[in-house]
């Protein structure tokens, strides 16, 4: 069964699993680990993917109507996707290329997203970062502390931003698997 087949057969009966015992969960402080879970392998995560790279290829108002319907289910689970939602748009709106294969790759086997922009620097409303992006040998080291990461704890990936920290003062955007360790 392809993902757009199984987002529209498992849409309805995914959402009432996931507002079951919703309020319960709030209330107690439970993270809804699951309910994400759930809408990896029911394949809703890709759910605006391109069908030829693996997703439902659902339009920007099927989205929208999504997830108006998962916040009513579960409005916890439906914030915790917002960045995911985000990047998969991103990465549609890529020319067809390598980067788009390999981040479409993982969209469609159910990776999930989340980010890490924002710091505790500059007045509020500004986007001063001190987050640093430093070349070293054949790779890169992210440095910096973030304070708002919607989604990340149950992401796989992690979309941060930091200055390059090769003299241009330029903002770059990098994604991290979260799991990565120094």
């Amino acid at each position: 069964m392809t993902v757009a087949t199984r987002v529209v057969a498992d849409r309805g009966t995914v959402l009432d699993e996931i507002a079951a015992e919703s309020a319960v969960r709030e209330r107690a402080g439970q993270d809804p680990a699951e309910q994400v879970e759930l809408l990896r392998s029911a394949g809703l995560t890709a759910l605006t993917l391109d069908t030829e790279h693996g997703g439902g290829g659902a339009d920007p108002v099927e989205l929208l109507d999504f997830v108006i319907d998962l916040a009513r289910a579960d409005p916890i689970t439906a914030h915790i996707l917002r960045a995911h939602f985000w990047f998969v748009e991103q990465i549609r709106r890529l020319p067809d290329g390598p980067v788009r294969q390999r981040w479409s790759a993982e969209i469609a086997a159910g990776k999930i997203f989340g980010n890490a922009s924002s710091e505790r620097t500059g007045t509020a409303g500004s986007f001063e970062l001190s987050s640093r992006l430093t070349p070293v040998g054949d790779g890169w080291v992210l440095t910096g502390e973030k304070f708002y990461s919607t989604g990340t704890a149950f992401s796989d990936y992690v979309a941060a931003q930091a200055i390059l920290d090769d003299g241009t003062g330029r903002v770059a955007r990098v994604i991290v698997p979260v799991d990565r360790r120094v």
